[in-house]
């Protein structure tokens, strides 16, 4: 294989040299090498700051490790060395400017070679405008954010050994060899792709070359080669040996551009072609009067198309999310707050992380329904189907909540299911070294030196690891150690109000499970329950009530049949008194009929308990249901 890549690099530095078909650019070019850097340079712009590569490594995580153990986990499968290339640049990810930058050499590198196979096909022809359409839908392709970076680093190496074979010359025999060599190094270095390059070379030289035959048998040996592979080489599946790499899987939007990228590729081959092109001739003929008339209208055309293709494909939901993660999973509440009150979402992630920045922000009890809090409890604490599907963040949250263990269990979970990512190792080294297993911390430690970014962090934890009365100099283990729990109790998934008591009994001085206990109790409408855990706000150092427990203590009081004054009523404050006069105001206004009553009080009171309680109260929701249901039964 060494001795092959040397030949073709010989061969290759002779045709760049010699050939001026394969000139990049020529002097009466150069307003279309002005297109060419815009738009490339607006296609960087959009994928650092509208896509955010740092969201594409909060969605995948890529692990890439500096061992060769590592490596070799990545030889035993078609596709694994694309693989491998590919978890290497991701971990520039971590960087948005730096990760734009490597979509977009992938993406132009993809552009360029369109190009050059295109003045093989058909040299009088001027590429100016087609070979931007891949590049369209890579950048499609990009805008997914669970789409591999190895499927774009495939793909690239497909069209470039395309190249290769399409430079090669006219002897039969030496496209064979090259055939036969390159593709038996693209199929195990790239996977599916490679049926790509097959299917190309074969149009190719059935086409161009006149050689139909040799054409249907670079099909046949195209499809044996994988048979093969999975037969006596690989043990991998029939699927994986024929479409690895190839995203047939994904959700893109559209969903057929994988198959346009194909199509694409074929029609360009066909319509190149002297039969084809002679007849479609014509069409060069069909310009506007001047020269700069019909690039300017190409020019607008070209970014109408690529900025369709971007808008459409952009998946928004996605990116809340992702945001929202990025956010929590740094720490930065603020910056999260104020990205969830200009991008408001029901969904019940961002719920969850909003109410952890606000407690984290001092806020949570009092300006929690200044928020949307349409899933109750559930978007406070995470229901089981989503924290199984995010052991990471559930990890994440069990230690702000003191459930030392309960955030081992869940770290150890997503190290099961997304393997060894830095911030899972971090976790693990956290959680161990709290619970007192050293020896668990030191290895997961030893992993973390061999990853790419995670050095520095490993270096300082090591200095607490060798002497752990540091430990108090740093916020997030001092954190785990004041919370970590003395007594055994049962714990559940979804943190039912008796684990919250457990937790809170064994450490009273908890803020975290305090706050979230009355905020369960608000968010479930159990105001009777949120009467025995008043007298806690005292141990607390709470200067006042908070407001929306001022909020809930008047709406009990209004509502209880016995009228039964709690002692803390004659703390809240006049300004909350004043606030219910006005609510009931406008509820008087309107005759006591809440749907008329709706908009008013949402513009004026939508971020206070009373209008939680009057509109999304869960138990008046649930009664309304089964009585809906009973009458449909009736009915």
């Amino acid at each position: 294989m060494p001795i092959l890549s040397i030949y073709t690099g010989f061969i290759i530095g002779e045709k760049i040299v010699n050939s001026k078909s394969l000139r990049i650019f020529k002097k009466n070019d150069i307003k279309w090498i002005g297109v060419e850097i815009i738009f490339f340079l607006a296609l960087f712009l959009y994928v650092w700051l509208r896509i955010n590569p740092v969201l594409y490594n909060q969605r995948q995580d890529p692990v890439f490790l500096l061992e060769y153990r590592f490596f070799e986990g990545f030889l035993g499968y078609p596709g694994g060395l694309a693989d491998y290339v590919a978890a290497f640049l991701a971990q520039f990810f971590y960087y948005p400017l730096v990760g734009a930058l490597v979509i977009t050499v992938i993406t132009w590198g993809v552009s360029r070679v369109t190009a050059m196979q295109i003045k093989l096909l058909r040299p009088v022809y001027k590429v100016h405008f087609i070979h931007y359409f891949p590049a369209i839908l890579l950048l499609i392709f990009h805008s997914h954010y669970k789409h591999p970076l190895a499927v774009s680093v495939s793909l690239f190496v497909t069209l470039l050994f395309v190249l290769l074979y399409m430079w090669i010359g006219r002897s039969v025999y030496l496209r064979i060899f090259f055939y036969l060599g390159l593709g038996l190094v693209l199929y195990y270095g790239a996977g599916g792709p490679f049926l790509i390059f097959a299917l190309l070379c074969a149009v190719y030289e059935g086409l161009y070359l006149k050689r139909p035959v040799l054409s249907l048998v670079y099909i046949l040996v195209a499809c044996a080669i994988p048979y093969l592979a999975e037969q006596y080489f690989f043990p991998i599946n029939t699927q994986m040996a024929y479409l690895y790499l190839l995203p047939f899987q994904e959700s893109y939007r559209p969903p057929f551009t994988l198959y346009l990228w194909i199509l694409f590729y074929l029609i360009l081959y066909i319509i190149n072609y002297p039969f084809f092109a002679e007849r479609l001739a014509f069409l060069d003929r069909l310009k506007l009067r001047t020269t700069w008339l019909h690039f300017g209208f190409q020019s607008i055309l070209l970014f109408m198309v690529a900025g369709f293709g971007a808008i459409y494909s952009f998946e928004q939901e996605n990116h809340l999310l992702l945001q929202v993660d990025y956010y929590a999973r740094w720490g930065k509440w603020a910056e999260l707050l104020r990205y969830v009150q200009r991008h408001p979402s029901p969904l019940i992630p961002v719920n969850f992380q909003t109410n952890r920045a606000l407690y984290h922000t001092g806020q949570l009890l009092e300006n929690m329904f200044s928020f949307p809090q349409v899933n109750a409890t559930a978007g406070l604490i995470l229901p089981r189907k989503f924290s199984e599907s995010a052991p990471l963040q559930e990890s994440d949250f069990c230690y702000d909540f003191g459930s030392i263990n309960e955030a081992r269990h869940w770290a150890y979970e997503a190290l099961g299911t997304d393997g060894e990512t830095s911030w899972i190792l971090k976790r693990l080294i956290t959680v161990n070294f709290v619970c007192g297993d050293l020896r668990a911390a030191e290895r997961c430690l030893n992993v973390l030196d061999k990853t790419l970014f995670g050095n520095s962090w490993s270096r300082d934890f090591r200095k607490i690891l060798e002497n752990p009365s540091l430990a108090v100099n740093d916020e997030t283990v001092n954190h785990g150690l004041s919370r970590l729990v003395q007594h055994d109790f049962v714990v559940s998934n979804d943190h039912p109000t008796s684990e919250l008591d457990s937790l809170l009994k064994v450490n009273p001085k908890n803020k975290m499970v305090f706050e979230y206990r009355i905020a369960r109790e608000l968010l479930a409408c159990r105001l009777a329950g949120l009467l025995k855990h008043l007298e806690l706000f005292n141990n607390f150092g709470y200067r006042h009530i908070p407001r929306h427990v001022e909020e809930a203590i008047i709406g009990m009081v209004v509502l209880s049949k016995q009228h039964e004054i709690p002692p803390l009523f004659h703390y809240i404050r006049p300004q909350t008194l004043q606030r219910y006069q006005e609510f009931t105001q406008v509820l008087e206004k309107y005759g006591g009929n809440k749907k008329t009553a709706q908009p008013e009080l949402w513009q004026r009171f939508g971020n206070t308990y009373w209008y939680y309680m009057f509109y999304y109260n869960p138990v008046a929701r649930m009664i309304s249901s089964q009585a809906s249901s009973r009458m449909g039964g009736i009915e």
